[in-house]
């Protein structure tokens, strides 16, 4: 039986960027049983940063209590010296997979369920962004990672925000470098992009992204290449959804693009004001939001729930498990540091090692301020030779 702290180990869930995640139980009398699934962290240095920034992330998300929020209801360190920290279990699975597996069948989601979907994240992020600490103190805690990967949706339609991992607040004791982008690029605020100071509204950038690819089953702004998504964004390029579908409805259009506008004064100030043009509109358009649909929706693709968990892993040993490389339409979805220098020069790291099969890593540069046509296409051709040297040098 493999344990982690009191934590009974069932199974592996997922490899993270410096930790696992597994789905664990915890009994106690008269057999009571829950499932959690816990996240540990491969590094057992306490000086190590990525220490601190795991126990930032504990007590940021400890701190928030929300019925749109995942709660954490632990955190310690096994006798290993592992570090750990217990959230709940949601039974379900993620947007991104939810979006993936409609786009598979080529069935649009009901508005219903997008909407209900929207509406319960803005919820959370509006709790997030105005929660203060004991003393009074404003967090001003920005998620900067929403994402269709990081809404956890229910078998019984419940609806979670997860993943405060490399969030925004106040009381973190980690600060972001100067000239370092954290979050995945396809929901990436034009101010994020471009280095300059961020608040709640980039958050809500992000939920517009989510609620164009959730009511669209396009991508907004992901393109052949990281660089060409980062200019898409930055210059406000996406495609209108009544050209998708002429009949999406007018009213809610106008929702989506005033979240995604590239200016943040032009946006939805607050992630209220976004939720209540949700439901003025479902009202409006006679669309039923609640546990109901979202719950239909999830059996219709997914089935009833019942086994363990989708891709859940059975495992012999606890430890460091290997990642399968990412399919090139995944590659968009990973986690991705951009560092930018003093001149908003865009720098793109491409950590090839982690998809190609070796360790190389290449960058290259754009200088953002008045980018020529010709430097973009050298540069994305520096990228594409560097990523052929990669795959030869990791097969070799």
């Amino acid at each position: 039986m493999q344990r982690i702290g009191r934590f009974e180990v069932l199974g592996h869930l997922a490899s993270g960027g410096m930790g696992q995640v597994y789905l664990a139980k915890t009994t106690g009398l008269g057999g009571f049983e829950r499932q959690v699934v816990v996240k540990t962290l491969d590094v057992d240095d306490e000086d190590d940063p990525y220490v601190t920034m795991f126990l930032d992330e504990a007590r940021l998300v400890g701190a928030l209590h929300h019925q749109y929020i995942a709660p954490v209801y632990e955190v310690g360190r096994d006798e290993t010296g592992r570090y750990f920290l217990v959230m709940d279990y949601i039974r379900g699975e993620t947007a991104e997979k939810l979006w993936k597996r409609a786009t598979e069948r080529g069935e649009p989601l009901a508005l219903s369920l997008a909407l209900t979907i929207v509406r319960a994240i803005a919820s959370a992020l509006a709790y997030a962004h105005a929660l203060d600490a004991p003393d009074g103190t404003p967090l001003e805690i920005v998620h900067r990672d929403v994402s269709l990967s990081n809404i956890m949706i229910g078998y019984d339609g419940g609806v979670k925000l997860i993943d405060f991992g490399i969030a925004k607040s106040a009381g973190r004791a980690t600060r972001t470098q100067v000239g370092t982008l954290k979050g995945k690029f396809g929901y990436l605020a034009p101010e994020q992009v471009l280095q300059k100071p961020i608040d709640r509204r980039a958050d809500i950038f992000a939920l517009g992204v989510v609620l164009y690819e959730l009511t669209t089953m396009q991508r907004a702004f992901v393109a052949s290449s990281e660089l060409l998504t980062l200019e898409r964004i930055t210059k406000g390029e996406v495609v209108l959804p009544s050209r998708h579908d002429p009949k999406y409805p007018r009213g809610l259009e106008l929702i989506v693009m005033k979240a995604l506008a590239v200016d943040p004064t032009n946006r939805f100030q607050t992630a209220v004001e976004l939720a209540r043009e949700v439901e003025a509109f479902a009202k409006r358009s006679d669309v039923a939001l609640g546990d109901v649909p979202v719950a239909e929706a999830m059996t219709a693709m997914f089935g009833n729930g019942r086994r363990l968990a989708t891709g859940t892993k059975r495992i012999s040993q606890l430890g460091p498990v290997a990642k399968e490389p990412a399919a090139p339409e995944e590659i968009q979805d990973q986690e991705l540091t951009v560092p930018l220098d003093a001149s908003s020069a865009i720098v793109i790291e491409c950590e090839l090692g982690a998809h190609a099969g070796g360790p190389p890593t290449v960058t290259a540069e754009i200088a953002h301020e008045r980018p020529s046509w010709r430097g973009f296409w050298i540069a994305v051709g520096l990228v594409a030779t560097a990523a052929v040297i990669a795959i030869v040098l990791g097969l070799t």
